[in-house]
């Protein structure tokens, strides 16, 4: 496959003119031969017929063949008509038409090998995923670029040609940087930059580059510009995810299943008075109580792919050693494949509201034996009280019936009692319902 013509020349003369060339190379031999058989001369002009045979098997190895055929069997044809019967010049004449014909045909299959190959390469440049430049050292002058290169200038191969590489670099420094490695080590790997465009669309592009033997220089751009908006949109995010975390008041910290500790909030930090260098990018973990320590980990161990999030409630002790409850929602965060990748817990103090369920159990306890104790009192004075209704029936009397009425009036305050425990029993069951 022959090389691309140069912008602005015309293939069609340039094909003309090769042509010319190759019949020019091909008659003056036979020209030369004529003159030098026709004055008895035969050592030096059959060396002229190697230039038109290497040309055209070179140029056209297909039909390279059957030229070098022609062209030996015509200077063969000329020995015998000029030097019958001398049979030793055309025995030589008989050799060199072999060793023509050999000739042709090794520079064709050469010839078609070499093309077969810069087929391929001309079509991996052509059609590569990556843009590719080649560029000359100095002044880095675009020798050639394929259609994937061009694009991200939003130019044509073509228009490309001719033009500083460096002129597609937003930042000079950058480009000089790039270049200046490639001159002492002969190969960069992706230096990332941005691209300047025709469009004005911002391209953001991995560079990198070989030097090659011939002195040039081969670069493979590759365009990253939606993974750079990507990224720049997850630190967008991140940061706003930060913003919002960072002014929660619950306690928020993110952990590896080693214990690395990869990210805790304001809130987390104050709590345990310690700064950020001493809690992210370490192992720490608070002192649990020991009596805790089985419930936790059998909490952690049940966080699973089907049950990510659970809640746990335990006690740990402060760095200054008081004892504090806390209760955290622990979730574990796993990859597509199923692998556990970290933990993140929400946890707040709730030390004050088991300190008040204490005191309302204790609270409970008390109203219950207080019920209790009012119900047994209430059994013991009714029955002393009957036995004295009792004997005041035995004697009757005025004294007797003042007595038995006081009795009953003790008996109806002793009922009204009981009314009330049963009152403070409902009460009771009521709180301890909805408290």
């Amino acid at each position: 496959m022959p090389p691309a013509p140069p912008k602005g020349e015309d293939p069609v003369s340039n094909r003309l003119i090769s042509l010319y060339l190759i019949l020019a190379s091909a008659v003056i031999p036979l020209v030369i031969t004529v003159s030098c058989l026709s004055h008895g001369i035969t050592g030096i002009y059959p060396h002229l017929y190697y230039i038109p045979i290497i040309l055209v098997s070179y140029a056209y190895p297909r039909k390279g063949v059957y030229f070098s055929v022609f062209l030996a069997g015509s200077y063969l044809a000329l020995v015998y008509f000029f030097m019958y019967p001398d049979g030793e010049a055309i025995g030589s004449a008989t050799t060199l038409f072999y060793f023509f014909v050999a000739i042709g045909v090794v520079v064709a299959f050469l010839s078609e090998r070499l093309r077969h190959h810069e087929g391929l390469y001309r079509a991996i440049f052509d059609h590569s995923g990556q843009g590719i430049f080649l560029v000359t050292p100095n002044p880095g002058s675009i020798v050639a670029v394929n259609a994937r290169g061009a694009s991200f200038a939003s130019a044509a191969p073509e228009d490309l040609k001719g033009t500083s590489f460096s002129a597609l670099w937003q930042d000079p420094l950058a480009y000089a940087t790039f270049i200046g490695r490639m001159e002492v080590l002969h190969s960069v790997n992706a230096v990332e930059t941005p691209f300047r465009t025709r469009d004005r669309v911002p391209r953001h592009v991995s560079v990198s580059g070989v030097k090659l033997p011939e002195g040039l220089y081969s670069c493979s751009v590759m365009d990253i510009t939606d993974r750079v908006r990507e990224h720049q949109a997850l630190e967008k995010s991140e940061a706003q995810y930060r913003a919002v975390v960072e002014v929660q008041t619950e306690m928020i910290v993110r952990f590896r299943p080693d214990g690395l500790v990869v990210f805790a909030n304001e809130a987390y930090l104050r709590y345990f008075g310690m700064s950020r260098e001493k809690i992210v990018g370490t192992r720490f973990r608070p002192e649990i109580s020991p009596e805790d320590i089985p419930k936790v980990k059998a909490h952690f161990a049940c966080l699973t792919l089907a049950h990510p999030s659970a809640t746990n409630e335990h006690r740990i002790r402060l760095p200054t050693g008081e004892i504090r409850w806390q209760e955290w929602n622990d979730r574990a965060i796993f990859s597509p494949d199923g692998t556990l990748l970290e933990y993140q817990s929400v946890g707040r103090d709730i030390t004050e509201a088991k300190v008040s369920e204490e005191i309302e159990r204790k609270a409970f306890e008390q109203i219950d034996k207080n019920i209790e104790q009012l119900a047994i009192l209430g059994d013991h004075i009714r029955n002393p009280l009957a036995v004295i209704v009792g004997i005041a029936d035995l004697d009757a009397g005025p004294t007797s019936e003042k007595i038995i009425h006081q009795a009953r009036i003790i008996d109806r305050i002793i009922t009204q009692l009981d009314r009330g425990w049963i009152e403070s029993s409902k009460i009771r069951e009521y709180l301890r319902k909805h408290a």
